[in-house]
């Protein structure tokens, strides 16, 4: 029986001994997951990192790839300089004397990522396997007006949903409001969430605090990753670090937001959790992707899904 004491996703990672948190969208991804890896290292947890990466790849020396679309990149991997999100975070774990390895999955399609993955989980022994997604499209199924950026995150929910014999594949959620800028309407992520829990998949919500040792290292490796990009900082993590700094409103730190405004809060602070079994169950067109190989299938797949629908949902007001 769940505890009040226990956010049930945690209390799940914990039965775990060897954990994949692995970035589900590209990008920062990753770093949505650190403070959970950072807190179940320190109960004594193997935590191994990964991301589905927008990096060039494809430029990284062949002893990189340990196999077919799956590279292990360390703090010195060999690559040119400026984007490249995973070996800024391996460069900010050795910082700290963490172990720094972080693996790299190529933007390939279900079919081959899954492989990739697979091939991880059975190298490492992985008996937990963590989404997570900076910001919350990833929760949405198909059907919304609106989908974000779906292509990352779709390719990883279908893949890890296919890991039918790892026991338990979650998914988390940092940044609540953060896709707004996507054109995600976050009364229909709610709509979805109850939906979810009315399943028995919702793992419930909690919050980072920012005094705690895995606020202030996540802050200081957001602020690692800024000064890493100065011209491409994180638009997710510069919003949730600002959210957890106590800021609020339409805070500027990059001017990759200009044109549109902000609504930093401290929702965007917490952790949502889900099974993916729940996520998958609900979801509208995940099954027809399957088959796929590379990224542009995937996005083809949404439109002509989208296209057939007969109506969206439509997106909703908060009532207060």
């Amino acid at each position: 029986m769940a505890s009040l004491l226990q956010p049930p996703l945690i209390t799940r990672l914990l039965a775990a001994e060897r954990i994949l948190i692995a970035g589900a969208g590209g990008g920062f991804d990753v770093y949505a997951g650190l403070p959970l890896a950072l807190a179940l290292r320190a109960a004594g947890k193997q935590v191994h990192l990964a991301n589905l990466s927008f990096s060039a790849l494809d430029a990284l020396p062949i002893d990189v790839w340990q196999e077919p679309d799956l590279a292990l990149i360390g703090p010195d991997t060999p690559a040119p300089e400026g984007y490249f999100p995973e070996r800024t975070l391996a460069r900010w774990l050795r910082l700290h004397g963490m172990p720094d390895a972080v693996w790299a999955f190529p933007r390939t399609g279900v079919r081959p990522l899954r492989a990739a993955y697979r091939a991880l989980t059975d190298r490492l022994g992985i008996d937990a396997v963590l989404l997570v997604d900076g910001g919350t499209d990833i929760l949405m199924r198909g059907d919304e007006t609106g989908l974000g950026t779906p292509e990352e995150d779709m390719a990883s929910l279908a893949a890890v949903a296919g890991l039918t014999g790892i026991p338990e594949r979650l998914v988390a959620c940092l940044g609540f409001g953060i896709d707004a800028y996507h054109g995600v309407n976050h009364a229909l992520v709610l709509e979805n969430l109850a939906a979810l829990d009315r399943a028995g998949g919702y793992l419930g919500a909690f919050s980072v605090p920012r005094d705690s040792r895995e606020g202030v290292l996540y802050l200081d490796a957001v602020e690692h990753a800024r000064a890493a990009f100065p011209e491409h900082p994180s638009i997710v993590h510069g919003s949730v670090a600002a959210a957890l700094r106590g800021e609020f409103g339409d805070v500027r730190f990059t001017t990759r937001t200009e044109g549109g405004s902000l609504f930093v809060n401290p929702l965007m602070t917490l952790y949502f959790g889900v099974t993916v079994e729940a996520l998958v169950a609900e979801h509208r067109y995940l099954d027809r992707l399957e088959r796929t190989v590379l990224m542009r299938q995937i996005s083809s797949v949404i439109a002509d899904f989208q296209d057939s629908l007969p109506a969206q949902r439509q997106p909703r007001q908060f009532p207060h």
